[in-house]
């Protein structure tokens, strides 16, 4: 009866690693990102009827960053029926 429940275990266990191998092989080819599709050039004939464009003027300037997110209040909001502020905080002490 023993060695019936040993098999048992071992084939559950070989089942496991195999299925979190294959698992770990195909996930990182699920999970990436494709290329963007290159613009073909377009014809010379177009090129020269278009009108020419003005020399850009001063470059944008992008202030802020992480540092100026603007965040919800996580006390009002719900997820799955747990406080947001409540999820938060046992998110950091994991």
């Amino acid at each position: 009866m023993k060695a019936t429940g040993f098999r048992y275990r071992c084939a559950v266990l070989a089942l496991l690693l195999v299925l979190s191998l294959t698992a770990l092989g195909v996930a990182p080819a699920v999970l990436a990102q494709t290329p963007a599709s290159p613009q073909p050039p377009a014809p010379a004939a177009t090129q020269a009827q278009a009108t020419p464009t003005p020399p850009p003027s001063a470059p944008v300037q992008h202030s802020g960053g992480e540092a100026s997110l603007k965040l919800p209040d996580l006390g009002q909001a719900s997820f799955i029926g747990i406080n947001g502020r409540t999820l938060l905080m046992a998110g950091l002490v994991i």
